[in-house]
């Protein structure tokens, strides 16, 4: 017989259990009920809420806890449902009501759960709730208790008063269903500070009190109250122990026989053969006999063709999973709708169908070990698995039927207890379709490879060896031995610093991001402000650690509070358990042995580590409330919410910094930029100096720079337009963004202290009560000194600048402390001084006449000295006093002393009573300036005679002339480059200056204002030198083409000046000189002396009349 296809050609899951259920969606869905099936559980959470809400009833407040995909959600559907009267409801828990029984009418609201806030949410819902109703009234309340601080009873009087308005137009209750509820717990748990957790006591007191209107509220959780909140503290989870004690607790755990019913319903077979659903019922009668459910045979066999192809072990096994993980996607019907490898659809669409295609152990296995990594509600269990997975890697290679056997182990071992399966072979046969003695021999080989264990006091199998250490009686024993821990300042020393707490009034009204630090050491702060905590723990007296904090608090520096933090008991556990541990670890040595209990007890190190430093982190950070005492300037403080403290701390800030700007701009306004950030500071530095008369400095788009200027310039009013419409930068006025005092205190460091670098601006204006971040500190400082040019100098590194431009400001961005600023204005009462150098110094008898102060009148002496030639400054053919000057102007660091100093000591205007003589000054001063200006163009004039003297001519023109007519016509013919480039330079059209810097460039070997005293010398030696040699060679190139020959020209000087001189025509000799240079070349080929022969030879011939030869 052909098999008729896979599996899923022959199943189908029926449609009510293809989805989650979604109670916002669903509520108003018709067919959101259909095909559902009242198991006991829910017939009993049914039974339950309806009778608590019945009239007079003071319950009304329900939590149904479960597992994930149990059915909770379908369940609180039903009662939403019901209670609002629904048809599809009321048939539905029409068999499970007593007959005529009426139910109270309410209606419902749904929150859905998700990490956020509870009250916020609740709030939303109350709106949407009292604006579908008409309560326009109430939905207004809810918009102004959201928008405000304490929300959480007012939140819940506005759900009263939306039930009394519902009440009034229906006559219906309301009910609140809060659909994962714990998570909202974990928010309020983990953000106690945003997050009142006692609302949540006081919703379910709302309800169950005597109200006036009913309210019932219905939440969904998968743990306890208190599972939420395990680990931080005896005290906190007795807290919430005590707020889920005010909740009627239903348990929904569905039983393995609840889970079989469920899943017969939720299987449909089509066209079933007879042999399949025979095996079917041979193997759940097989299970019941087993006792692996509860269920009598006679059921177990007309439901078990509804189950195919899972196997009732696997059945087992599903159910457990639900309880064991505590993932969404491991429940049961999530498990059916899967795709995932080795999944259920996964298995139906590619297994045949037949009696033998069922879904067996080794299958669930591998289903869960491609989930990645699972999260079990028991560490034992995650070790467990741990050591299945382990133990499939030693088993790689080994025959397939091995392979199912240990994972049949790992999954009972995993989900330990299943009903009446043990790790046996009997079990595992049975679990796998295989004989017993296949099992055992499969089994014999994984023990005899040390990769399952056998026990033989159970007769089974296991994934780890038996433990020899009795970890009960050690934990007994360190119980006795290791005290109880009373301190642990030291641990909380060494926590990592919890972060900075943010003054946020402060900063939304001034626009600068202020801190406060929390430490646990005075004096240690990271930020504008400090926040110290000091631990009072349980053995200390509270008084005299109060009265500490306090003394300590009123010594304190600004800006520095005291927080007395309580350590309770119970944040001692987690203290005290680490320590026994660790005892266990160092005294147990039968843990070397032991692989099992050493793993054990290493993960309760591991795990009693973690809640201790989770605990000692929230106790290191500081909070409000009970739990902690408040110290300022040594006054107590009475701070009950974390929105007061943030308010005290503002106060304290915009008191401490009350002369700060207010610059909303994120870019600059903090103490360390960004590199991006800090170029366009640069940038707009740069601008500041060359666009300081335009608008915006001419930036235009959106660059950073642009921002940066418009938060801090433009709105300020720093920048601004002139008189004469330029623009320029000036003392802000008015003044709407506070920058006056900072403009203000810059001038005053600058005046009372003459000279001040610029990184100490920035340091004193970060200072209270100014606060500026060193961003715009810089800013700032540029565009006073821009505002204040005539009485303040820059200097740099000790040298006076007197011009400004885009490369000061540049350096100065990169290394502020390389910078200072001068004050200038009150340089000096000797205001003759000053006029006559205005009036008279002959450095300005070029243009307008400089006004009579200190800077413009050093700024115009070293605009003139900056465009002297280097020669000038150089030379030392210059007089005494020219000198002294000089080298005052070169070494001039302050403008001060060099105008009132150094200059008249230089210039010898000094008087005995050691005032100045000004008229003498200017005229010595003049002569000498005069004299430094003229050493470049009498430079020049001796270059032009040395060079015309070398060409016998009578100036620079003659020597031009000379080279035109005689060396243009052959300039081509010209090789070498020494010759070829004078002549080239002699010719330019430019006239005599270009001809001059040309030929002194090319014979002096620089530039000729660059040159030295030497270099005149060293210009009119090579300018003879050329001179002779362009004559020789214009005397061979004439002979040559007058004879139409290539003629060489030979020439001997001698010490004494004598020169003589042979031409040698080149080409073909004669026969008789061929066969003697033959002869010679014979004798000299390889010689390295060759060319010292031949010039002997030479010079015994030249004394003979020259006379032209062949060569």
């Amino acid at each position: 017989m052909v098999m008729p296809g896979s599996i899923d050609q022959h199943l189908e899951i029926t449609r009510r259990y293809v989805r989650s259920t979604d109670l916002r969606r669903d509520l108003n869905d018709a067919e959101a009920l259909d095909g559902y099936v009242i198991t006991a559980t829910a017939r009993e959470a049914v039974l339950r809420v309806t009778h608590g809400l019945r009239p007079g009833s003071r319950q009304r407040a329900f939590r149904i806890t479960g597992p994930y995909g149990i059915g909770k959600s379908t369940v609180a559907l039903l009662l939403a449902k019901l209670l609002r009267g629904d048809a599809d409801a009321t048939r539905v828990t029409a068999p499970i009501l007593p007959a005529g029984s009426e139910l109270p009418r309410y209606d419902p609201i749904v929150l859905n759960g998700r990490r956020a806030s509870f009250v916020d949410d609740l709030l939303d819902e109350i709106r949407d709730a009292a604006t579908r109703l008409g309560a326009a009234d109430v939905a207004e309340q809810a918009n102004r208790i959201r928008a405000g601080e304490d929300r959480a009873r007012p939140a819940l009087a506005a759900l009263e008063e939306l039930a009394v308005r519902l009440e009034e137009a229906s006559g219906r209750g309301l009910l609140l269903i809060v659909d994962e509820m714990g998570r909202y717990l974990e928010f309020a748990a983990s953000h106690p500070r945003l997050e009142d957790p006692s609302v949540f006591q006081a919703l379910a007191e709302r309800a169950g009190g005597r109200g006036r209107a009913p309210l019932a509220v219905v939440t969904l959780l998968h743990h306890r109250f208190s599972d939420y909140v395990a680990g931080l503290g005896e005290w906190i989870e007795a807290e919430w122990s005590r707020t889920a004690e005010r909740y009627e607790e239903i348990s929904f755990r569905e039983s393995a026989e609840q889970t079989l019913f469920l899943l017969s319903h939720a299987l449909a077979p089509i066209n079933g053969l007879p042999t399949v659903a025979k095996q079917a019922r041979a193997l759940f009668a097989a299970a019941g006999v087993r006792g692996m459910f509860h269920t009598g045979t006679t059921e177990l066999r007309a439901m078990a063709p509804r189950l195919y192809p899972l196997h009732p072990a696997t059945v087992a096994a599903l159910s457990a999973m639900a309880r064991r993980f505590g993932q969404n996607e491991r429940s049961v019907f999530g498990f059916l709708q899967s795709h995932e490898p080795h999944g259920f659809r996964d298995h139906v669409q590619r297994t045949a169908y037949g009696p033998g295609g069922w879904y067996l152990l080794p299958r669930i296995f591998d289903y869960l070990a491609s989930q990645g990594e699972l999260r079990l509600r028991a560490p034992d269990r995650e070790r467990r698995w741990q050591l299945a997975l382990d133990a499939l890697i030693q088993a790689d290679g080994l025959p397939p039927l091995d392979t199912d056997v240990l994972k049949a182990v790992a999954v009972i071992a995993v989900l330990s207890p299943l009903p009446s399966l043990r790790t046996d072979a009997a079990s595992i046969a049975w679990c796998l379709g295989v004989a017993v003695e296949d099992a055992e021999a499969a089994l014999a080989r994984l023990a005899a490879r040390r990769i399952l264990y056998r026990r033989p006091h159970r007769d089974d199998y296991s994934l780890w060896s038996s433990t020899s250490v009795d970890l009960d009686h050690w934990i007994d024993e360190a119980r006795i031995h290791v005290p109880a821990v009373s301190r642990i300042d030291g641990i909380l020393s060494r926590l990592p610093s919890a972060r900075p707490i943010v003054a946020h009034r402060h900063y939304h009204r001034t626009g600068t991001l202020r801190t406060f630090s929390v430490t646990m050491v005075d004096g240690c702060r990271d930020g504008d402000g400090a926040i110290v905590v000091l631990p009072l723990h349980p053995d200390q007296d509270e008084a005299s650690v109060l009265a500490e904090a306090a003394e300590r608090s009123r010594k304190a520096s600004p800006l520095t509070m005291y927080c007395v933090q309580r350590i309770e008991a119970a944040d001692l556990k987690w203290a005290h358990e680490l320590a026994m541990w660790r005892w266990i670890s160092d005294t147990c040595e039968e843990l070397r042995v032991d692989d099992l209990a050493r793993g054990e007890v290493a993960a309760r190190l591991a795990a009693a580590e973690t809640a201790l430093g989770r605990t000692l982190s929230d106790l290191a950070r500081p909070s409000v409330g009970e739990r902690s005492t408040w110290f300022d300037r040594g006054c107590e403080l009475d701070l009950s919410t974390a929105a007061e403290l943030s308010r005290h701390l503002s106060d304290m800030l915009d008191e401490t910094f009350a002369g700060g700007p207010v610059l909303r701009n994120e870019l600059i306004n903090r103490g360390r930029l960004s590199t991006a950030v800090a170029s366009a500071r640069m940038r707009l530095l740069e601008l500041m100096v060359t666009s300081a008369e335009e608008r915006y400095l001419k930036l235009e788009g959106a660059p950073p720079e642009r921002t940066i200027y418009l938060a801090m310039f433009d709105a300020s009013g720093m920048h601004r337009a002139a008189a004469d419409g330029r623009f320029e930068f000036a003392r802000p006025d008015p003044d709407p963004f506070n920058w006056r005092p900072a403009w203000d205190h810059v001038g005053e460091l600058i005046q009372d202290a003459g000279l001040v670098r610029f990184d100490h601006l920035v340091t004193a204006l970060g200072k209270a009560p100014y606060g500026l971040r060193a961003g715009p500190a810089l800013l700032l400082i540029a565009a006073y000194m821009l505002a204040s040019r005539r009485d303040i100098a820059l200097m740099e590194r000790g040298t006076f600048q007197p011009e400004l431009t885009g490369s000061h400001f540049m350096r100065l961005a990169k290394s502020p402390g390389n910078f200072a600023l001068r004050h200038l204005g009150k340089a000096d009462d000797r205001r003759q001084v000053l006029e006559r150098l205005a009036a008279e110094l002959v450095v300005f008898n070029a243009g307008a006449k400089p006004d009579a102060a200190l800077k413009p009148i050093v700024e115009g002496l070293y605009l003139w000295w900056r465009r002297l030639p280097e020669y000038a400054l150089a030379t030392r053919k210059v007089s005494s006093s020219t000198d002294r000057v000089r080298a005052a102007l070169a070494k001039g660091r302050e403008p001060v002393e060099l105008v009132f100093g150094e200059l008249p000591l230089a210039c010898n205007a000094v008087l005995p009573t050691g005032e100045i003589d000004a008229t003498l000054l200017v005229e010595r001063l003049n002569a000498a300036l005069l004299e430094l200006a003229d050493v470049g163009p009498m430079l020049r004039g001796l270059a032009s005679a040395a060079l015309a003297e070398a060409f016998g001519v009578r100036d620079l023109a003659g020597v031009h002339e000379q080279v035109r007519v005689d060396y243009s016509p052959h300039r081509l013919a010209l090789r070498d480059f020494t010759l070829r480039q004078f002549v080239e330079r002699m010719l330019a059209p430019e006239g005599e200056q270009r001809w001059l810097e040309g030929v002194t460039g090319l014979l002096g070997g620089r530039r000729i204002d660059s040159w030295t005293d030497e270099s005149l010398d060293t210009f009119a030696f090579e300018a003879r030198s050329v001179a002779e040699r362009l004559a020789r060679w214009l005397m061979a190139i004439r002979k040559a083409v007058a004879q139409k020959s290539n003629l060489r020209t030979v020439h001997v000087v001698s010490t004494s000046g004598e020169e003589q001189s042979m031409v040698v025509r080149a080409g073909e000799a004669p026969r008789s000189s061929a066969q003697v240079e033959a002869e010679m070349r014979r004798l000299l080929e390889g010689r390295a002396d060759a060319g010292a022969i031949l010039g002997r030879l030479l010079v015994e011939r030249m004394p003979e009349k020259a006379r032209e030869e062949n060569a």
